[in-house]
């Protein structure tokens, strides 16, 4: 469900929204790049990107609204300061050094890791208690 999600993402949500921010901050000056950060973690990805992710994956595992919502109401900070910590340091060097036209691919590698954090944010209440001895 993840990479289904990630993949849809990236081509649907990513490109164009990296293009619009692009065009809105332009550069890569300490100000432009910090602007950008701010606009990614406070905005894009809270607003955008992880209600996308409850969403997506909820229906992808044939989960309903209502379960969707409870869901991501329950983790949606939790998982927000766990995006913030890991994604703070790559959006700087992404919208330092990295090209406008590569920083989807440059997000689709690191997200690799990302993508199995957030699988085991996501999925922790559903994975079974060991068996007690």
């Amino acid at each position: 469900a993840f990479s289904t999600h990630n993949g849809l993402w990236s081509a649907f949500g990513l490109h164009p929204i990296l293009n619009l921010v692009e065009r809105m901050v332009p550069g890569a000056s300490l100000r432009a790049v910090l602007t950008k950060t701010a606009m990614q973690l406070a905005v894009m990805d809270p607003l955008l990107y992880l209600p996308s992710v409850y969403v997506g994956n909820g229906l992808l595992l044939g989960d309903d609204f209502a379960a969707i919502f409870a869901k991501a109401q329950a983790e949606f900070l939790p998982t927000t300061v766990w995006m913030w910590k890991f994604w703070s340091p790559v959006t700087v060097i992404q919208f330092r050094f990295v090209p406008v036209r590569h920083q989807a691919n440059f997000i689709n590698a690191v997200d690799a890791a990302w993508l199995v954090l957030l699988s085991v944010l996501y999925n922790a209440e559903q994975t079974p208690a060991p068996p007690s001895a």
